[in-house]
């Protein structure tokens, strides 16, 4: 379980919001049913500047739904979304959506992709160099999108998100397919933009990627379950942590059977339970993980 330092805030209401100092994103009440299944179910979140945020949880949770929304690319079925206190669809130049399918155009060059969008945006071409550097597509300015590699045209949209320099960023599992080296300077990038004031909300399905947020928003079956600090996460889990070695998948499935909440780990099978349950085992007390608080969410 979890204590209720931390995450009272789970899915605040609305009701300090002050139109005269609009928020980044201001989501209240919102749902989404495809076909009659809801896909989120009333989900409220407020994001304030300079916030890297992030969207925690399994597949089916309602991570990539909720970006879409807030995007405007999908209309809620209920509630509303404001972005800078307007319409997503009257804000698009104040913020940038990457979603998990890219959009690229396979018969152009990456230079010319993100010229044309220099273009559309009327930003400078300078930043369209400084950005293939940056990728390090450089030496792929003049190859077709439709010959990179997946990798290549997961940064290729990442910095064309960046490219005309959003207020919000809106971002979909943007560090996936991507080599080490560059998701560090995506990451230091992030961090730049959020100290000039900048608003990111991204979606991971690593516990290990979310330690790196200033907040994180648990999602479960389509609503925020719990939410904060990556420290008040850890805080307000209620329980101890240990760390099982030898024989780990045994010892998993067994932890398993007994109804104790596991998860196989670097450094063995990480469990929330108490001294008792755990005769027999070797095992070690370990400082909680955003992994670990998923556990019992």
């Amino acid at each position: 379980m979890l204590r209720e330092r931390g995450f009272a805030r789970a899915c605040m209401p609305m009701s300090g919001y002050d139109p005269e100092r609009p928020k980044p994103l201001l989501m209240e009440g919102v749902r989404k049913d495809f076909g009659g299944v809801a896909a989120l179910r009333g989900v409220s979140l407020v994001l304030e500047e300079g916030t890297i945020a992030g969207l925690l949880g399994p597949d089916g949770a309602g991570k990539s739904t909720l970006l879409a929304v807030a995007s405007g690319s999908l209309r809620p079925s209920e509630g509303r979304v404001l972005v800078f206190g307007r319409p997503p669809h009257e804000a698009k130049r104040l913020f940038s959506y990457v979603p998990m399918t890219q959009g690229l155009y396979d018969d152009l060059t990456p230079a010319e992709h993100l010229s044309y969008l220099a273009e559309l945006y009327g930003v400078e071409k300078s930043r369209v160099d400084y950005f293939l550097e940056m990728a390090g597509l450089t030496p792929a300015r003049n190859r077709l999108i439709g010959q990179l590699s997946g990798g290549m045209r997961q940064k290729l949209a990442l910095v064309s998100g960046f490219l005309h320099d959003p207020k919000l960023l809106l971002l979909d599992e943007p560090t996936r397919g991507i080599d080490p080296i560059f998701r560090q300077e995506v990451w230091s990038m992030l961090y730049r933009m959020a100290g000039a004031g900048k608003t990111i909300l991204l979606t991971t399905s690593s516990a290990e990627e979310a330690e790196r947020l200033s907040l994180v928003f648990f999602m479960k079956g389509g609503e925020i379950v719990a939410h904060g600090s990556p420290q008040e996460m850890k805080e307000g889990l209620s329980g101890r942590v240990f760390v099982i070695k030898g024989e780990e998948a045994r010892a998993y499935r067994t932890l398993r059977q007994m109804g104790i909440r596991a998860r196989m780990a670097g450094d063995g099978v990480r469990c929330v339970a108490d001294t008792s349950q755990l005769s027999g085992f070797e095992f070690s007390e370990a400082e909680p993980s955003l992994g670990d608080v998923f556990l019992i969410l």
